[in-house]
């Protein structure tokens, strides 16, 4: 049971990983709604991901440490470059 515990959770990993990248070209052609959608999905499931890291650890560096990343993910993902200009 474990081992098909881990196996989904790379799948739903990796899923939400290619959601977020095919998506990363055409966010900003998307409504508020699926925006919105997309954004907590891929959260989500990192954020559980981070969570269950932490439980199992208890490192609390190493949970600092994944939000971290995983912020920083969401962010470069669908967040404007700044500083950048549409030309037209």
């Amino acid at each position: 049971m474990l081992i098909a515990h881990i196996l989904f959770g790379i799948m739903s990993l990796i899923g939400t990983l290619m959601l977020g990248i095919s998506f990363h070209s055409e966010f900003n052609r998307l409504t508020t709604m699926q925006k919105t959608a997309i954004v907590l999905t891929i959260a989500g499931t990192l954020v559980t991901i981070v969570l269950g890291m932490f439980l199992a650890q208890g490192n609390v560096f190493a949970g600092v440490i994944a939000i971290a990343l995983v912020a920083a993910f969401v962010a470069s993902l669908f967040m404007p470059k700044l500083g950048k200009q549409n030309n037209k």
